[in-house]
Protein backbone atom coordinates (compact mmCIF):
# COMPACT_ATOMS: atom_id res chain seq x y z
CA UNK A 1 0.00 0.00 0.00
CA UNK A 2 2.75 2.43 -0.89
CA UNK A 3 2.34 5.59 -2.93
CA UNK A 4 4.91 7.21 -5.15
CA UNK A 5 4.56 10.44 -7.07
CA UNK A 6 7.00 12.15 -9.40
CA UNK A 7 7.13 15.71 -10.62
CA UNK A 8 4.27 16.92 -8.43
CA UNK A 9 4.28 20.33 -6.79
CA UNK A 10 2.55 20.51 -3.41
CA UNK A 11 1.07 23.96 -2.75
CA UNK A 12 2.34 25.64 0.41
CA UNK A 13 -1.24 25.78 1.70
CA UNK A 14 -1.18 21.96 1.85
CA UNK A 15 2.06 21.77 3.85
CA UNK A 16 2.67 21.97 7.58
CA UNK A 17 5.36 21.40 10.15
CA UNK A 18 5.03 18.59 12.66
CA UNK A 19 6.57 20.81 15.30
CA UNK A 20 5.17 24.19 14.22
CA UNK A 21 2.04 25.92 15.44
CA UNK A 22 -1.38 24.95 14.08
CA UNK A 23 -2.39 26.91 10.99
CA UNK A 24 -6.08 26.61 11.78
CA UNK A 25 -7.66 27.39 15.19
CA UNK A 26 -10.41 24.75 14.95
CA UNK A 27 -10.29 21.78 17.38
CA UNK A 28 -9.22 19.26 14.73
CA UNK A 29 -6.04 21.25 14.14
CA UNK A 30 -5.24 21.84 17.81
CA UNK A 31 -4.41 18.17 18.35
CA UNK A 32 -0.64 17.70 18.27
CA UNK A 33 0.85 16.06 15.20
CA UNK A 34 2.15 13.19 17.32
CA UNK A 35 -1.29 12.76 18.89
CA UNK A 36 -2.83 12.65 15.43
CA UNK A 37 -0.29 10.07 14.25
CA UNK A 38 -0.83 7.94 17.35
CA UNK A 39 -4.61 8.14 17.03
CA UNK A 40 -4.24 7.06 13.41
CA UNK A 41 -2.28 3.95 14.38
CA UNK A 42 -4.84 3.18 17.09
CA UNK A 43 -7.67 3.65 14.58
CA UNK A 44 -6.05 1.13 12.24
CA UNK A 45 -5.73 -1.36 15.09
CA UNK A 46 -9.39 -0.76 16.01
CA UNK A 47 -10.44 -1.32 12.42
CA UNK A 48 -8.55 -4.59 12.27
CA UNK A 49 -10.03 -5.71 15.60
CA UNK A 50 -13.55 -4.79 14.48
CA UNK A 51 -13.09 -6.78 11.28
CA UNK A 52 -11.66 -9.72 13.23
CA UNK A 53 -14.66 -9.85 15.55
CA UNK A 54 -17.03 -9.72 12.56
CA UNK A 55 -15.06 -12.43 10.72
CA UNK A 56 -15.07 -14.60 13.82
CA UNK A 57 -18.83 -14.21 14.25
CA UNK A 58 -19.35 -15.40 10.66
CA UNK A 59 -16.87 -18.25 11.11
CA UNK A 60 -18.42 -19.37 14.41
CA UNK A 61 -21.88 -19.44 12.84
CA UNK A 62 -20.76 -21.58 9.89
CA UNK A 63 -17.94 -23.80 11.23
CA UNK A 64 -18.82 -27.16 12.74
CA UNK A 65 -15.69 -28.60 14.33
CA UNK A 66 -14.73 -32.19 13.57
CA UNK A 67 -16.77 -34.59 15.67
CA UNK A 68 -19.23 -31.89 16.78
CA UNK A 69 -22.93 -31.73 15.97
CA UNK A 70 -23.32 -27.99 16.30
CA UNK A 71 -21.40 -24.95 15.16
CA UNK A 72 -18.66 -23.23 17.09
CA UNK A 73 -21.18 -20.54 18.00
CA UNK A 74 -22.90 -22.97 20.36
CA UNK A 75 -19.86 -23.30 22.63
CA UNK A 76 -20.02 -21.19 25.78
CA UNK A 77 -16.32 -20.32 25.67
CA UNK A 78 -16.80 -19.04 22.11
CA UNK A 79 -19.79 -16.97 23.22
CA UNK A 80 -17.72 -15.53 26.06
CA UNK A 81 -14.76 -14.79 23.78
CA UNK A 82 -16.83 -12.92 21.21
CA UNK A 83 -18.66 -10.93 23.88
CA UNK A 84 -15.44 -9.88 25.64
CA UNK A 85 -13.67 -9.09 22.35
CA UNK A 86 -16.62 -7.00 21.21
CA UNK A 87 -16.71 -5.14 24.54
CA UNK A 88 -12.97 -4.42 24.35
CA UNK A 89 -13.29 -2.98 20.84
CA UNK A 90 -16.35 -0.88 21.62
CA UNK A 91 -14.91 0.51 24.86
CA UNK A 92 -11.58 1.25 23.20
CA UNK A 93 -13.30 3.14 20.38
CA UNK A 94 -15.17 5.33 22.86
CA UNK A 95 -12.00 5.98 24.85
CA UNK A 96 -10.10 7.06 21.73
CA UNK A 97 -12.94 9.34 20.60
CA UNK A 98 -13.17 10.90 24.05
CA UNK A 99 -9.41 11.52 24.29
CA UNK A 100 -9.27 12.98 20.77
CA UNK A 101 -12.22 15.27 21.48
CA UNK A 102 -10.57 16.46 24.69
CA UNK A 103 -7.21 17.04 22.97
CA UNK A 104 -8.97 19.11 20.31
CA UNK A 105 -10.62 21.28 22.94
CA UNK A 106 -7.54 21.61 25.17
CA UNK A 107 -3.97 21.57 23.89
CA UNK A 108 -2.44 21.31 27.36
CA UNK A 109 0.31 18.86 28.18
CA UNK A 110 -2.17 16.77 30.18
CA UNK A 111 -4.57 16.50 27.22
CA UNK A 112 -1.76 15.62 24.80
CA UNK A 113 -0.46 12.94 27.17
CA UNK A 114 -3.98 11.58 27.65
CA UNK A 115 -4.47 11.21 23.89
CA UNK A 116 -1.16 9.41 23.47
CA UNK A 117 -2.02 7.13 26.40
CA UNK A 118 -5.43 6.43 24.89
CA UNK A 119 -3.82 5.49 21.57
CA UNK A 120 -1.46 3.09 23.35
CA UNK A 121 -4.24 1.52 25.36
CA UNK A 122 -6.63 1.25 22.41
CA UNK A 123 -3.99 -0.52 20.37
CA UNK A 124 -3.33 -2.99 23.19
CA UNK A 125 -7.06 -3.62 23.62
CA UNK A 126 -7.36 -4.23 19.88
CA UNK A 127 -4.58 -6.81 20.09
CA UNK A 128 -6.32 -8.47 23.05
CA UNK A 129 -9.62 -8.63 21.16
CA UNK A 130 -8.00 -10.19 18.10
CA UNK A 131 -6.12 -12.67 20.26
CA UNK A 132 -9.38 -13.69 21.94
CA UNK A 133 -11.21 -14.44 18.71
CA UNK A 134 -8.22 -16.13 17.08
CA UNK A 135 -7.80 -18.39 20.10
CA UNK A 136 -11.50 -19.21 20.08
CA UNK A 137 -11.41 -19.94 16.34
CA UNK A 138 -8.82 -22.67 16.82
CA UNK A 139 -5.93 -23.71 14.62
CA UNK A 140 -7.83 -22.86 11.46
CA UNK A 141 -7.36 -19.17 12.27
CA UNK A 142 -3.66 -19.56 11.44
CA UNK A 143 -4.30 -21.11 8.03
CA UNK A 144 -2.92 -19.14 5.08
CA UNK A 145 -5.84 -17.53 3.30
CA UNK A 146 -8.00 -17.27 6.41
CA UNK A 147 -8.67 -13.55 7.02
CA UNK A 148 -8.12 -13.96 10.76
CA UNK A 149 -4.51 -14.97 10.09
CA UNK A 150 -3.82 -11.68 8.31
CA UNK A 151 -5.73 -9.68 10.92
CA UNK A 152 -3.69 -11.29 13.70
CA UNK A 153 -0.43 -10.29 12.00
CA UNK A 154 -1.65 -6.79 11.14
CA UNK A 155 -2.84 -5.86 14.63
CA UNK A 156 0.32 -7.20 16.22
CA UNK A 157 2.44 -5.16 13.82
CA UNK A 158 0.38 -2.02 14.50
CA UNK A 159 1.20 -2.49 18.19
CA UNK A 160 4.91 -2.31 17.32
CA UNK A 161 4.60 1.24 15.98
CA UNK A 162 6.61 3.86 17.87
CA UNK A 163 3.55 6.11 18.21
CA UNK A 164 1.84 3.55 20.48
CA UNK A 165 4.89 1.96 22.13
CA UNK A 166 5.02 1.25 25.86
CA UNK A 167 7.52 4.09 26.23
CA UNK A 168 4.73 6.53 25.39
CA UNK A 169 2.68 5.21 28.29
CA UNK A 170 5.69 5.91 30.52
CA UNK A 171 5.73 9.52 29.28
CA UNK A 172 2.00 9.83 29.95
CA UNK A 173 2.53 8.42 33.44
CA UNK A 174 5.29 10.93 34.12
CA UNK A 175 3.00 13.77 33.05
CA UNK A 176 0.16 12.43 35.21
CA UNK A 177 2.48 12.22 38.20
CA UNK A 178 3.75 15.76 37.62
CA UNK A 179 7.34 14.66 36.99
CA UNK A 180 9.74 16.55 34.76
CA UNK A 181 9.33 15.11 31.27
CA UNK A 182 10.59 15.70 27.75
CA UNK A 183 7.17 16.24 26.20
CA UNK A 184 8.38 17.16 22.72
CA UNK A 185 6.95 13.90 21.33
CA UNK A 186 3.54 14.31 22.96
Amino acid sequence: HDLAVDDVAVPAARCFSLLGPARDPSPAYRVSAFGTLAAGVAAVALGVATAAVERFVALAREKTPSGARRTLAHRELVQHAVAVADARVRAARLYLHDAARSAGADDSLDARAALRLAACHVTRESVAAVDLVCNAAGAGAARTGEPLERMFRDVHMAAQHAMVADAVAVLAGRVRLGLETDASML
